[in-house]
């Protein structure tokens, strides 16, 4: 009888990703470096930024969740070669 692998799924994709989480979660994250165009600095990029609906996306977030960040790269590795690339997962 096969003895039955018992991890948190609705966080994990494996029991293994679960053991990559355990062991990252006391490290740091470095975060994004901001940055912040002047209303005329690089007016064909802020250009860009507006056409492409990418404001929010360039605001530097107020808070973040370090255990949701750490779940979310211990989930993107692979478990097996077949396996759609960056595929993750985050509640």
């Amino acid at each position: 009888m096969q003895e039955e692998i018992i991890f948190d799924e609705r966080r994990f994709k494996s029991k293994k990703h679960e053991r990559i989480f355990n062991g990252m979660i006391s490290k740091d994250i470095v975060p994004e470096v901001p940055f912040k165009l002047r209303k005329k600095e690089y007016p064909e990029i802020q250009k860009v930024i507006r056409k492409r609906g990418w404001e929010l996306l360039c605001t530097q977030p107020q808070v973040v969740s370090m255990p949701f960040i750490h779940e979310f790269y211990a989930n993107v590795i692979k478990k097996n070669e077949d396996e759609e690339p960056y595929l993750s997962y985050v509640r």
